[in-house]
């Protein structure tokens, strides 16, 4: 205060920044974005605009939801959003990060039904049943085009070891996850 009176500031961009911002990705890979609208839009409510800015991508939307194809596969991403009105841009929204899919196959195979047009292989993971939790397991890759294949001691089995195995399916993108870890015991009931 000065001289007894008040000095006041005026604003006249948004007076806050989106709230309950959420993501998801579909099918196709596709980033939906989607926020609660500002409460202080400070302006003509008609003009406002949203201003998204993933990682070193900006872009200005109408408001959510919005829809963004083709993102960068496996990689950790940065998202803020902030409104826009004809006297300038607003608060930015908290960063929030997340990891983007990885463009592989989604659902792990079993290992009953391995068939698919869109995969390249298949990757066998194996190891001892006792061997500790924090021992990495061994693998051999199976081409996709292969209808069978016999793991034994030629990909490193020992006779008269019990062994637990999972499996996954690679595209032309990435390997997917895992399938459930299957016993011997459980292999040789199917």
């Amino acid at each position: 205060m000065k001289n007894g009176q008040g000095v006041y500031h005026l604003m006249i961009q948004p007076g806050d920044a989106p709230t309950n911002i959420t993501w998801t990705f579909d099918e196709n890979d596709s980033l939906f974005i989607d926020w609660s609208r500002i409460r202080y839009p400070n302006g003509n409510v008609v003009s406002i605009t949203y201003i998204l800015y993933l990682s070193n991508f900006v872009d200005r939307v109408s408001g959510p939801p919005v829809r963004i194809p083709q993102v960068p596969y496996n990689v950790n991403v940065t998202l803020q959003i902030s409104a826009e009105n004809e006297w300038g841009e607003g608060e930015k929204s908290d960063p929030i990060t997340f990891l983007t899919p990885h463009g592989g196959p989604r659902n792990a195979p079993s290992l009953t039904s391995l068939l698919s047009k869109d995969m390249k292989g298949y990757t066998i993971y194996f190891k001892k049943n006792h061997d500790a939790e924090d021992q990495p397991w061994q693998y051999v890759q199976v081409n996709a085009n292969r209808t069978r294949f016999t793991i034994d001691e030629s990909v490193g089995l020992e006779e008269d070891s019990h062994y637990k195995m999972k499996i996954s399916a690679t595209n032309e993108r990435h390997e997917g996850p895992a399938s459930e870890v299957y016993t011997r015991d459980e292999i040789h009931e199917m």
